[in-house]
């Protein structure tokens, strides 16, 4: 079971702040799954962070997943 945290418009796309899913597999293949579920994020230019990482790799049960959209600093 992972735990999926949704913010900003990821969190509008998917109309839930967070939810839970059994899931173990790469992190293309997990949005693979969330924008067929959640056509809106398709719109979205989004990141995912892995226990708070950004970047590629292998989500195994247990872990925190964030789904972060753009944003711009100053």
């Amino acid at each position: 079971m992972i735990r999926i945290l949704y913010f900003g418009q990821c969190e509008e796309a998917a109309a839930s702040r967070e939810e839970e899913l059994e899931f173990v597999g790469s992190t293309d293949e997990l949005r693979v799954l969330l924008e067929s579920r959640y056509s809106g994020l398709k719109k979205i230019d989004w990141q995912l962070a892995v226990n708070q990482t950004l970047g590629t790799k292998d989500i195994q049960s247990g872990d925190e997943i964030a789904l972060l959209p753009p944003f711009a600093g100053g």
